[in-house]
């Protein structure tokens, strides 16, 4: 705790001058806070048109704020939620990319094998148009979605029978290269033809993938080198942090309530393998 309460007092403390880029009705704007928004926007500090541009929009942001506290009935409230939120989100992004920084891209061979390993992604490659049925529904019903799907003619005539049974589903569109599904569902797709549907158990229920057109895109090893590259590294960094979470749950006091301040009899007293998935667009490269 002690990093944190450091921050939370430096947060509270008078800025030194030399710290102050700008003031608003006395609120500081820190030259740290300025340097902050820069680095994650990602564009070059030191160029001093590009710093006061920045300094005018948070500028900007602080006179609006202020306005919305001083407009707004109860958004003291809101304004704590807000920043207890934003402080939590930053620390843990902080704490995830030094975790992370130090693990190294993969190597050759892990490469090579995963080219070797995943034809279907690669070397066999197919570029597929295709519509997915996302469908919540309880574990005790999958047997019966599956003999469903089956036995309809079409999916159009599936989907009515999902609203009949008032079972909520999402269609989506797209077309995937082969290289951005998951190993085992590239796998999947590619022994099917255009028309034909894959069945996958998903963590809310069932997933119904239909390839609507499909058509032969192969990548040689070195093309699909930098794909396996960022996949593996992005893995491997997924992988740490998951590992990190599931650490800290163990020795952590976890509380799940249910909403009405009682403690949720269902509530996990630690994390699941994969929880920190939820993470991954925070660990992805570029």
């Amino acid at each position: 705790m002690a990093p944190v309460l450091a921050i939370v007092l430096a947060a509270c403390s008078p800025a030194l001058p030399e710290d102050v880029a700008a003031r608003v009705n006395g609120t500081v704007i820190s030259a740290a806070e300025l340097d902050l928004t820069l680095q994650h926007s990602g564009v070059a500090q030191h160029d001093q048109e590009v710093r006061r541009r920045q300094l005018e929009k948070l500028v900007i942001e602080e006179l609006l704020a202020q306005q919305f506290l001083r407009s707004t009935p109860g958004s003291v409230r809101v304004e704590e939620s807000a920043v207890s939120a934003a402080r939590r989100e930053i620390l843990a992004r902080r704490y995830i990319m030094d975790l992370v920084n130090g693990i190294p891209p993969p190597q050759d061979a892990e490469i090579e094998a995963f080219y070797r390993d995943n034809p279907a992604m690669f070397a066999q490659r197919r570029i597929f148009a295709l519509r997915e049925f996302e469908i919540s529904a309880p574990a005790s019903r999958e047997t019966e979605l599956r003999q469903h799907l089956r036995a309809a003619h079409s999916l159009e005539e599936f989907a009515d029978w999902l609203r009949r049974e008032e079972l909520p589903f999402v269609i989506t569109e797209a077309e995937r290269g082969a290289e951005e599904l998951p190993a085992e569902v590239a796998a999947q797709l590619a022994v099917l033809k255009e028309r034909e549907v894959a069945l996958l158990s998903g963590p809310a229920g069932l997933r119904v993938i239909e390839v609507v057109r499909a058509s032969a895109s192969p990548l040689d090893e070195n093309a699909a080198r930098p794909l396996i590259e960022r996949r593996l590294w992005t893995e491997k960094r997924v992988a740490a942090v998951d590992a990190e979470v599931r650490r800290l749950s163990r020795m952590a006091a976890i509380s799940i309530l249910d909403g009405t301040g009682r403690k949720d009899a269902g509530g996990i007293p630690g994390l699941s393998p994969g929880a920190a998935a939820v993470l991954a667009p925070a660990l992805s490269l570029p």
